[in-house]
């Protein structure tokens, strides 16, 4: 399976940034850490295939639905991970009457992956 090899800091300090054309596909290897994302408040948009291991969007609030939901149904954990994602974000997530984020959420549990805030 080809795919990045080290992601760390690729997008740290991107204030501009808000959305990544194409889907970022991870080799099974993959070097990745929490600062990824780091400082990239605008980011709304993006798609991460082949995710095994922790990541945090704790920096972007207006971090789509989309964008979570293809990190789900794409992940390729064989153990627990954890999403660190925006308060804004988490509170949409853990909330059941705001049904398609929590939806996301339940997707997740099932395949191992929990969401946190920081």
């Amino acid at each position: 399976n080809a795919g990045l090899v080290d992601i760390v800091n690729m997008f740290r300090s991107c204030t501009k940034l808000t959305r990544i054309v194409g889907i970022i596909s991870l080799a099974d290897t993959a070097n990745l850490n929490s600062d990824v994302f780091l400082y990239c408040s605008k980011l709304e948009r993006v798609r991460i295939r082949n995710l095994k291991k922790n990541i945090s969007f704790q920096y972007s609030p207006l971090l789509s639905l989309e964008s979570l939901q293809y990190l789900v149904q794409n992940a390729a954990n064989t153990t627990a991970i954890i999403v660190t994602v925006h308060a804004d974000v988490y509170a949409k997530l853990t909330d059941p009457t705001n049904t398609d984020w929590y939806a996301i959420n339940e997707a997740a549990l099932a395949k191992n992956i929990s969401f946190a805030t920081a």
